[in-house]
């Protein structure tokens, strides 16, 4: 361990002498370890002097002190009291725990019963937040979803009627042809002449209609396609929107979030840091 000591040369030689041999001299102790002295001038150069140790002038006095009296006669009359009654001793005994118990609640301990009260408060309402912002999001993406099926519905509605008037064409095309089968032939020969040539004309205005419905079917079915490619893409485009705006909102909360926790974290930190400047202080 570091030690020194204070040497008094009465030779001012010795002092050189001394200070060359010892200046820097290596000490091993038992266990090998090395340690270097160094010899210094003092800077205070007064020796140290013995005292004469004088006696205590009121050494075996106590006696005679009236306050040392009074102590003695106040004990002994507290042994008396002790001795002749037991039972009071006991529920002095009593009366001083039950008064340690109620002493255990301290200001500072009721400050930080209120303190953890109030963090727990907070972390319920947190919950509770967390739990309702879930409870909405959760709801939101399931209207979201009926929706999108609902307009899937209304879509294939649509594409079912574009589907059925086409039908509906093919059995106009079809019922004049059925009803000319359906007459019932007539016995003259001239009405049956007139309906051959009127069968004849209907048969070539029937070709006519034909070749029309067909180019007019094909356009409007091009069209068809055309209004049905649109309706998606509008539906799609719609639906890409609905969820981007949506999926927006969602990342708005999380950082509003973010920054709320950082700010409440901060305000934690400097309430510590008061709280343990002033124990500190205190």
């Amino acid at each position: 361990m570091f030690s020194r000591a204070y040497i008094n040369f009465k030779n001012q030689e010795d002092i050189v002498l001394f200070r060359d041999r010892f200046d820097g001299y290596v000490f091993v102790d038992h266990k090998g370890q090395e340690y270097a002295a160094i010899v210094e001038f003092a800077p205070f150069q007064k020796s140290a002097k013995k005292k004469n140790k004088k006696k205590d002038a009121k050494t075996g006095t106590i006696d005679d002190d009236p306050e040392y009296k009074k102590f003695l006669e106040s004990y002994s009359a507290d042994d008396e009291k002790l001795t002749s009654t037991p039972e009071t001793l006991l529920e002095e005994i009593e009366a001083r725990n039950k008064e340690l118990i109620a002493k255990k609640t301290t200001p500072l301990l009721n400050f930080l019963k209120n303190k953890q009260r109030l963090r727990e408060e907070k972390r319920e309402e947190r919950r509770r937040r967390e739990l309702e912002r879930k409870r909405q999001r959760e709801e939101e993406r399931r209207k979201w979803k009926e929706e999108e099926r609902r307009k899937r519905k209304e879509a294939e509605k649509l594409k079912k009627v574009d589907k059925c008037p086409e039908k509906e064409r093919d059995k106009s095309k079809d019922e004049p042809k059925i009803k000319v089968l359906l007459k019932k032939p007539e016995k003259d020969e001239r009405d049956m002449e007139k309906k051959e040539k009127f069968k004849k004309l209907e048969k070539e205005n029937a070709r006519e209609e034909k070749a029309a419905g067909a180019l007019s079917s094909m356009s409007a079915k091009r069209s068809d396609g055309e209004a049905k490619e649109e309706k998606t893409k509008k539906s799609e485009d719609e639906y890409g929107k609905d969820y981007r705006d949506r999926e927006r909102d969602f990342e708005r909360e999380r950082d509003y979030e973010r920054l709320q926790r950082e700010k409440l974290r901060r305000r934690k930190a400097l309430r510590r840091k008061k709280f343990l400047d002033e124990k500190r202080k205190r």
